[in-house]
């Protein structure tokens, strides 16, 4: 069914000429097609942010569906060069469950290369995620974004667990636990702060 809407919506977009509906639909397809066709749904999801970038706009929801669908599609240096932008806007709009869910994905792509940041991601991550949100509740736009419908317990969990699998290897429990303790001190800034830094000194190959 969403690869049927996905499609249509597409077509329609590209029929209008509609430059901000076409790279909204092409993210969506992309979404739809993460399991199926999974070197269409990159090619897509890669024409959706060639698009974006010429448009000289950023909305909040696209650029949290494009770093979810990069995030199940394994393409983990994509996750990292959308994610910023994604983490800079949830911020402001103060949408911490869906940040969240955004540093989340952010820990899992680091995990391989930067695990301490990584562990420390988790626990901010598990604090955002704890805390309530009085402007917006992205629980629906979470579901939505985050979980593919065949997964019955859900991309983000079984991300998580992929993770935490990765730097319990890496670090060993006790650090692992150390680690995600220093995370969820953190307050709602400097988490932000923290998982933009770890983003750019890996994009950057600067040195924690």
């Amino acid at each position: 069914a969403a690869i049927a809407l996905a499609t249509d919506g597409l077509a329609l977009a590209r029929q209008n000429g509609l430059p901000t509906a076409v790279t909204l639909n092409l993210t969506a397809l992309a979404g739809a097609l993460a399991d199926r066709n999974p070197e269409r749904a990159k090619a897509l999801l890669r024409e959706s942010t060639e698009l974006r970038a010429t448009l000289d706009y950023e909305a909040w929801v696209e650029l949290a569906r494009a770093v979810v669908v990069s995030a199940r599609l394994g393409d983990w240096p994509q996750v990292l060069d959308l994610a910023p932008p994604s983490i800079r806007h949830l911020h402001w709009v103060s949408n911490r469950v869906l940040l969240a869910a955004i540093v989340n994905i952010v820990a899992r792509a680091l995990a391989p290369t930067t695990a301490e940041a990584a562990a420390v991601l988790q626990g901010a991550a598990q604090r955002l995620a704890a805390a309530t949100n009085p402007v917006i509740d992205p629980s629906a736009h979470a579901d939505r974004l985050a979980a593919p419908p065949t997964s019955n317990a859900g991309f983000l969990t079984e991300l998580h667990r992929a993770t935490t699998a990765l730097l319990d290897d890496t670090l060993g429990e006790a650090r692992l636990r150390e680690l995600r303790a220093e995370g969820e001190a953190m307050d709602y800034d400097r988490a932000v702060a923290y998982a933009l830094d770890a983003i750019a000194r890996v994009r950057t190959g600067t040195p924690s």
